[in-house]
């Protein structure tokens, strides 16, 4: 009986060569302590001494290594074909059944490397092919059910052949059964390993404060030790306190770390050492809190020539950038892990960033209205209207570039077919009189206009090359409009500004007028309405 088993698709690796595990696996397949020397390998489309140059110019060739999808890319498949152990099966034997079953499943259309081990209990063979048809130029795409509907019946029927088992002889199922038991034994094992994952990672960090909450075995401890710290006074009375709470630990010394705590807590199957929670948890640093936080303070006395009465926005200003002593930085350093005094507010790297951003488009503008004389309200929106009608000459410019180029579609489709069949006779070793009829065929197709592979390739230079102009024009044209757009916004709120604050004036100089005199205003204004 044999089995052909899927390994799966060779992907790019996370880091290093992009081809390395794909270089990996063919090495590995011809390995020759593994194949008698190599007297047990084969190949098809390409040669084994540089399979990997081959793929990899194909692949080149039809554009597929410019993708970039990163480890879902496909660079190539693996197959194995296993026999049962309980069957004398002759290394030749396997090795023909593996050249055949490559020949019959790819077809020759794919490079591919094969090869029979010998170097375990059981014979087995590899197959190793490219992802890329080097015929066709598309990708190998294997479906969900090819193994039961195509892959495992060419086995059998190989098998067969050679008078070797097939899988229904030897395990009396089916091969559509087979594959469903095989599908429900990989999810079996998918959820198991899953769930031992979880348990494993919930004992190793887990802590439930709650049913919503979850927190991390060290920070979890950290703060434990905060609140045991500021409440000891010794270090007797620091161990003390993780016995009351539950808190078993172990003294020990690492050559790297020195003198440490293995600390564990209830619910913990392990101990954590105390370096493992940061320098500040270290044994030596937990002694020195503990001193810091008994030590009284020391009282500054301010010498009375630095006694200086000062306004209070000058003191404010220059108290950041006061000398202070190391008594008064280690004063304020307390206060600051107390939290009596909070430390002020430092400026994030997205504040920063946005400021800067800011500040650039501000200058942008400011360059385009001393670059444009753009002095109030009325001349940016003259500038945008004279960007709108450069917008439409543009458009009508990229129309009349539309229309110049219409005559010539025929003859560059024509060429483009041509340049096709090309690159797909480039693929094949001997090209046979039918593929160089169809190269004279699409040659004469764009010939007959009355130009050359060279005129073309200068015209579609030239052609590309005014689009890019035009599309460059029209890029500026843009900016500019939105930077116009933008003063224009700028100027009808700083004019309505205005309008508001001269409203106000008026209204203050009515109301500073006697009453008398207001009530004589309105009567003749009144007046000369009627009038």
């Amino acid at each position: 009986m044999a089995i052909t088993k899927i390994i799966g698709a060779i992907h790019p690796p996370s880091s290093g060569s992009r081809h390395k595990v794909l270089r990996n696996t063919i090495e590995y397949i011809l390995n020759p302590e593994k194949t008698e020397n190599g007297r047990l390998i084969g190949s098809i489309g390409c040669f084994t001494d540089n399979a990997l140059q081959q793929m990899l110019q194909t692949q080149h060739r039809y554009g597929q290594d410019k993708t970039n999808l990163g480890k879902s890319e496909r660079l190539g498949y693996h197959f194995t074909i296993s026999f049962s152990p309980e069957e004398i099966v002759p290394p030749e034997t396997a090795l023909q059944v593996m050249k055949e079953f490559s020949e019959e499943f790819l077809g020759k259309q794919y490079e591919a490397v094969y090869s029979v081990h010998t170097d375990t209990n059981h014979l087995h063979g590899h197959l190793c092919f490219n992802s890329v048809n080097f015929r066709t130029g598309r990708k190998f795409c294997y479906k969900d059910g090819d193994w039961a509907k195509i892959i495992q019946p060419i086995t059998d029927r190989i098998c067969q052949k050679y008078g070797l088992h097939t899988l229904e002889m030897d395990t009396g199922k089916s091969i559509a059964d087979y594959e469903k038991e095989e599908k429900e034994r990989k999810r079996r094992r998918f959820f198991e390993n899953k769930k031992r994952k979880e348990e494993k990672e919930l004992k190793k960090r887990g802590y439930h404060k709650d049913e919503y909450e979850k927190y991390s075995w060290n920070d979890h401890l950290r703060l434990l030790l905060d609140d045991i710290v500021l409440h000891s006074s010794t270090m007797e009375d620091f161990f003390q306190q993780l016995k009351e709470r539950g808190i078993t630990y172990k003294t020990g010394e690492s050559k790297v770390h020195g003198p440490y705590l293995g600390l564990r807590a209830l619910g913990m199957e392990i101990n954590r050492k105390t370096y493992q929670l940061g320098k500040e948890y270290t044994l030596e640093s937990l002694k020195k809190r503990i001193e810091m936080v008994n030590k009284p303070l020391p009282e500054y006395q301010v010498p009375e020539h630095m006694l200086l009465i000062v306004p209070v926005k000058y003191y404010a200003w220059t108290k950041s950038k006061t000398v202070l002593s190391k008594e008064m930085r280690r004063y304020y350093a307390r206060l600051y892990q107390l939290g009596i005094r909070p430390r002020s507010a430092r400026l994030s790297y997205q504040d920063v960033k946005r400021a800067r951003e800011k500040a650039e488009q501000m200058q942008k503008e400011l360059e385009f209205v001393i670059s444009n004389r753009v002095a109030d309200g009325t001349a940016a929106r003259q500038l945008v209207e004279n960007s709108k009608q450069e917008l439409q000459n543009i458009e009508l410019d990229l129309a009349a570039w539309r229309t110049k180029h219409t005559d010539y579609e025929q003859v560059v489709k024509k060429y483009y077919w041509y340049q096709k069949i090309k690159k797909q006779t480039e693929v094949v070793q001997e090209v046979s009189e039918e593929q160089k009829n169809k190269i004279e065929e699409a040659r004469q197709a764009f010939e007959k206009y009355g130009f050359s592979e060279e005129a073309l390739e200068k015209y579609l230079q030239e052609r590309k090359e005014e689009k890019r102009a035009i599309m460059n024009r029209k890029k500026e044209a843009e900016k500019r409009m939105e930077a116009a757009e933008h003063i224009v916004q700028d100027m009808e709120e700083l004019e309505k500004q205005e309008e508001k604050e001269m409203s106000e004036e008026e209204q203050n100089f009515w109301e500073s007028i006697p009453e008398e005199e207001q009530e004589e205003k309105i009567k003749a204004m009144e007046g000369r309405k009627i009038k």
